[in-house]
């Protein structure tokens, strides 16, 4: 019997919609876990999150099963590693949340979120149907594993479920949106309705942003006396664990960041996922002097490096000499193009896009 229980836990950024992306995410985290006897991915790793109204097509349905069934032939590579993966699953006409735990070619176990949020960014009732009474547990060496989805840890219902079906450790897949206080309340709902029923816990979080949503990551795993161990915030990362006799042992703990410190690499990695996942080529702003746009541009460099930034001073006969100093000085000092353009001049959009375009930046960015 095998007495030690190695757990990776991924902590992805994964994109809405892009599947294959998202398949070669997980992929990658499977190498690198593939001494591992269990890897987790977050929440619908498989097709991203939000999908939203992705999922009334059936195409895209199709296509989703299409890569889970290419995800199962993959984890033949890794005989001996469970791999949860999220993803919709329709069935009998309708559609569920689920995470399939899948070992060498087989889908071993499918476990259905019970808990549909429907409320701030959240709007699950609109497409997926709750999960009946079905409980996920499995066995790996002595110790026995649940599953839960995001939400189910917010009520007391599915973790004590797993419970009463002898799970000794909670393996919970989520996509939880950023907030300011996020982490301490996630630690308080798993304490209380995963860890204060005698069951440790490794919360898997993605990262990354999608349209309006930050995840801040945050993934750690606990006992009802102390965090075991936690990645880093907002960064892809393989956080790994031991499990012995059904207990988590300490791990890699990632100091926390302050909450300034935290906030502000939210603004650089909501800006960061928003040009790359859509494909734009840059950015252009509008540079003042004033401390705002300071800061503005401050986050754009360290999102997407200064050589994809131009910055815009568009001065009138009101303009002080120190804003166009102020302005100057900070171009310089980040390394990032400057082009003054008076608007007492007439200068019009067009001709602006022209002269951006003749200067060396696409008029697209």
């Amino acid at each position: 019997m095998i007495e030690k229980v190695v757990v990776s836990m991924a902590q992805l950024n994964q994109t809405a919609g892009d599947l294959e992306g998202n398949f070669k995410r997980i992929a990658e985290a499977a190498e690198k876990a593939k001494h591992s006897d269990i890897l987790v991915t977050p929440e619908l790793s498989l097709c991203g999150y939000p999908p939203e109204d992705l999922l009334f097509l059936d195409s895209f349905l199709e296509d989703c099963a299409k890569k889970l069934n290419e995800l199962v032939e993959y984890s033949t590579r890794f005989p001996k590693l469970h791999i949860l993966a999220g993803y919709p699953l329709k069935e009998a006409g309708r559609l569920y949340n689920v995470v399939s735990v899948i070992l060498n070619g087989k889908i071993l176990l499918t476990y259905r979120k019970k808990n549909l949020p429907n409320y701030g960014v959240f709007d699950e009732e609109r497409y997926f149907t709750p999960g009946g009474e079905d409980v996920c547990t499995f066995d790996v060496g002595d110790t026995r594993f649940g599953v839960n989805i995001c939400e189910d840890i917010w009520f007391p219902e599915a973790p004590s479920q797993a419970k009463e079906q002898g799970a000794q450790v909670l393996l919970i897949a989520n996509a939880s949106p950023f907030e300011e206080g996020k982490e301490e309340q996630r630690l308080n709902m798993v304490r209380r309705h995963v860890n204060a029923i005698g069951m440790d816990a490794c919360y898997v979080n993605m990262c990354g942003a999608q349209d309006e949503i930050v995840f801040d990551g945050e993934t750690f795993a606990c006992s009802a006396d102390e965090v075991l161990a936690r990645a880093p915030h907002m960064k892809e990362s393989l956080l790994s664990v031991e499990v012995r006799k059904g207990r988590i042992c300490r791990g890699e703990d990632s100091q926390p960041l302050s909450d300034w410190a935290v906030l502000y690499e939210a603004l650089v990695v909501s800006m960061r996922d928003y040009i790359n996942k859509n494909g734009f080529k840059g950015v252009v702003l509008g540079l003042s002097g004033g401390v705002d746009s300071a800061l503005v541009l401050k986050i754009a460099v360290d999102a997407v490096g200064n050589d994809k930034v131009l910055a815009v001073m568009m001065p009138s006969v009101y303009t002080s000499s120190l804003s166009r100093g102020d302005a100057a000085k900070l171009a310089s000092r980040l390394g990032v193009r400057l082009e003054t353009i008076s608007i007492q001049d007439g200068y019009t959009a067009f001709e602006f896009m022209l002269a951006t375009q003749f200067n060396g930046m696409p008029h697209d960015v």
